[in-house]
């Protein structure tokens, strides 16, 4: 079976495509997706970009980054399982002014991981899911990262 890898973590392709596909069916009949260079000039072509950091990403930690020349933020990784099954919508949080941003989650379950998705499309301009999170916090459950060490583990 192909894999894609990151760096030597690897992951079987076929659970990468049917999480790509069950993305693409749910947004059947939306506006056409922007790809690459046009979706990057579409959040105004971004340089200055936070990366994502554990607990520290919040709103108020974004917005002071901004105030200093961010020009993209992303929010800390959030769990999917957890973030749909407590509806943690009110745990993720923004206003007009933090965008463009991008909002991290980890999972094992493409379900799970459109679900989360779909809680905050309208608020965010890009999913980021982590397939490689070093940190202990991404180790602590069976979500991205975990299986990425794991390769006879099914995922899917």
């Amino acid at each position: 079976q192909r894999q894609m890898c990151i760096r030597d973590r690897c992951v079987p392709q076929s659970v990468l495509s049917t999480l790509l596909r069950r993305t693409m069916a749910a947004g059947e009949g939306a506006a056409a997706k922007l790809h690459g260079f046009e979706f990057w000039r579409s959040i105004g072509s971004p340089t200055k970009i936070v990366a994502p950091m554990v607990d520290q990403s919040e709103l108020t930690f974004r917005m002071l980054t901004r105030q200093h020349g961010a020009e993209l933020c992303y929010t800390p990784m959030y769990n999917s399982k957890v973030f749909v099954q407590t509806q943690s919508i009110g745990e993720f949080t923004s206003v007009p002014e933090d965008r463009p941003l991008f909002v991290q989650f980890c999972g094992n379950d493409p379900d799970t991981l459109l679900a989360a998705a779909q809680m905050v499309e309208d608020q965010c301009d890009a999913i980021d899911i982590n397939l490689g999170c070093p940190q202990g916090i991404a180790r602590t459950g069976p979500v991205s990262y975990t299986h990425l060490t794991l390769p006879t583990k099914r995922i899917v």
